[in-house]
Order: C-alpha cells, then sequence, then structure tokens
C-alpha cells in the first residue's frame, strides 16, 4: 500500500508539472509567433509591458525575456535584466550549440542575476533561413513549485523533490539544508539507478544518497513526447 500511494504522489506532481510546462511552451511559442514585430526598436517599450502582462497571468513563471543572436536581452517584464548579456550562460550556450525551433529547452537549476534558484525553460528564435537568432526564455517561480511539492505532503518524515535530468536537485519540500544543487548523478545512487534502468517509473527500498537515510523511495521520469523536452525532470518522493 505504502508503494502504491508514493507512486500515486509522484504522478500526481507529475502532471501538475506537466500542465505547467505544456502552458509555458504555448506562451513561448505565442511570443516567437510575435517576434518580427516585437523585436523592432520602436516596439521594445510595448514589448516590455506585454511580457509583463504574460508573466503575472502565468502561475508558475516569474520572469520572461527575449534576446538577439549575441545573447543580449533586449525586451524582459524585469526592467533590471534588460542590456545584460548571457551568452556565456549554459541556458543561452545550448540551444545556440543545438538549435532547433520545436525543442523545449530545459536547464540545469542556477542562481539567477536576480539571486534566486531557478531554472530557465526557454525556444529558440529562428530566422527566415532557420538561423539561429537568439531565445525566449521562462525563469520559473520557486514558489509555485513548493506548493506543488507540498500539496501531496501525507506524512511527517516524508519529502518530495524536483530534480534536473542531468542530476541537479532543484528543490526538496519540506526544505532541507543542503539540498538544492546537490548532483545525484553519481554511480550507484538511486537517480543513477533509476536512469540507468531506462524506465519511466522506479520504486527502490535502499539508502538515499543525498541525505545518507535509509528510505523507500519513488522516482518518475517527466518527459512527455509532445513537449520535446531536450531533459526531463525527474520526480523523486
Amino acid at each position: 500500500l505504502a508503494i502504491l500511494r508514493l507512486m500515486s504522489q509522484s504522478r500526481v506532481i507529475a502532471q501538475n508539472i506537466e500542465r505547467q510546462l505544456e502552458s509555458t511552451r504555448l506562451a513561448l511559442k505565442g511570443m516567437v509567433a510575435d517576434l518580427p514585430w516585437l523585436q523592432a526598436p520602436q516596439n521594445l517599450a510595448s514589448a516590455n509591458k506585454r511580457l509583463s502582462v504574460l508573466a503575472d497571468a502565468m502561475p508558475g513563471v516569474r520572469t520572461l525575456f527575449f534576446t538577439d543572436a549575441a545573447g543580449t536581452i533586449l525586451a524582459s517584464n524585469r526592467p533590471e535584466l534588460i542590456g545584460r548579456n548571457i551568452a556565456a550562460r549554459q541556458y543561452f550556450s545550448e540551444p545556440l550549440k543545438h538549435p532547433n525551433p520545436e525543442t523545449l529547452y530545459i536547464s540545469p537549476p542556477f542562481r539567477s542575476v536576480l539571486n534566486t534558484y531557478t531554472f530557465n525553460i526557454s525556444m529558440i528564435i529562428p530566422g527566415k533561413d532557420g538561423r539561429f537568432t537568439g531565445i525566449v526564455t521562462a525563469g520559473v517561480d520557486p514558489d509555485y513549485f513548493e506548493v506543488i511539492l507540498l500539496s501531496t505532503l501525507y506524512a511527517p518524515d516524508m519529502w518530495n523533490t524536483i530534480n534536473h535530468g542531468d542530476g541537479i536537485r532543484f528543490m526538496t519540500m519540506p526544505y532541507r539544508e543542503g539540498q538544492a544543487g546537490k548532483n545525484l548523478a553519481v554511480p550507484g545512487s538511486l537517480f543513477t539507478r533509476h536512469k540507468e534502468s531506462g524506465r519511466q517509473e522506479n520504486i527502490f527500498t535502499d539508502t538515499a544518497y543525498a541525505t545518507g537515510e535509509y528510505r523507500k523511495v519513488a522516482l518518475l521520469t517527466l518527459q512527455p513526447k509532445g513537449l520535446q523536452m531536450d531533459k526531463p525532470l525527474v520526480v523523486i518522493i
């Protein structure tokens, strides 16, 4: 019964995150479609206002922006980001190296220039000839994901986590010191065993690498084909 309940909770969390990713993808695609107009220098002020309205209307999104081909932010709902160059950031360099207009790029979690631990969801801006001309990006709101994780806690010793597919832990609820940013992709960890199994779902009863505690653990990989995510998210309960 406990095993079934754990897996059920991981599916609930995954379904909520999937809906969030779907709505974010639609918003980013809409931004790309409107960029020929929004990118015009005389329209950038209007673009900032539009991104502010869109971000305010999207639960789970804290930041929206788009860049030019060199990585300079042209417009954003956050004025302090405008003009910054993010070419050195992984969430820009990865789409630049592997540009595909249909791919939803999921960055590893990182500390943002606004000092928030977050991850970004991006799509490329393709030119008329298919060339990479920049990215549109949504920075997720950690508070929203905290609510998702807290919503399924039913026991005092239970904890829920969201992790990037490369192994970097994004968030743990209830909060635990030292967990955010921990790399789970080490030999023999439950995360590594889950990935190596090739299965979408697994249940293990063993010592968790992240805490050293003996636990019953459900792991679920979230990467639905329709979203075309370059990297999955992994829910661990």
